[in-house]
């Protein structure tokens, strides 16, 4: 029995040194050019960052322009401000 556990566990053992998160909101959202520019339309014609995911990143587009949020909260050097819009 101790040794089917061992075979189980044993390929997961190199993770136990990964980051458990990996928060690459920065990038993503708050320093994006294109979302602070509002070229939302880049989104639909190719990669930012690596990733192709248009629909989501138009959302946020939609989410600052009609947010009270100059710029999602970047100007101030707050996020708190984008934190707002999202919750509503």
């Amino acid at each position: 029995m101790l040794a089917i556990v061992l075979l189980a566990v044993a390929p997961y053992l190199k993770t136990l040194g990964f980051s458990l998160f990996v928060w690459d909101d920065d990038r993503n959202v708050y320093a994006n050019p294109w979302l602070q520019s509002g070229h939302w339309w880049q989104f639909w014609t190719q990669r930012y960052y690596g990733l192709y995911v248009p629909l989501p990143y138009s959302l946020w587009v939609f989410l600052r322009l009609f947010s009270d949020q100059p710029s999602l909260g970047i100007a101030s050097g707050n996020r708190s401000g984008f934190k707002k819009t999202l919750v509503f």
